[in-house]
């Protein structure tokens, strides 16, 4: 399959309507903080409760990050 024109080979990058928006962005980055702080947490409340660390790491992440 050969391209005919420089145009018709860009085809398959993304319209610009399908980028989400700057705000919709920082709420999912902000989100995705919030997660990472709350499973940090967790695992710091795990740790000072004598849970190993591998044990405390994998529960964190199974109840933050399903």
């Amino acid at each position: 399959m050969s391209t005919k024109a420089y145009d018709s080979a860009l085809n398959f990058m993304p319209a610009e309507a399908d980028k989400p928006s700057f705000f919709k962005r920082v709420k999912e980055f902000m989100h995705a903080m919030n997660a990472g702080l709350a499973a940090w947490r967790e695992y710091e409340r795990l740790r000072m409760s004598g849970v190993e660390h591998g044990l405390a790491a994998s529960k964190a992440f199974e109840k933050h990050f399903e």
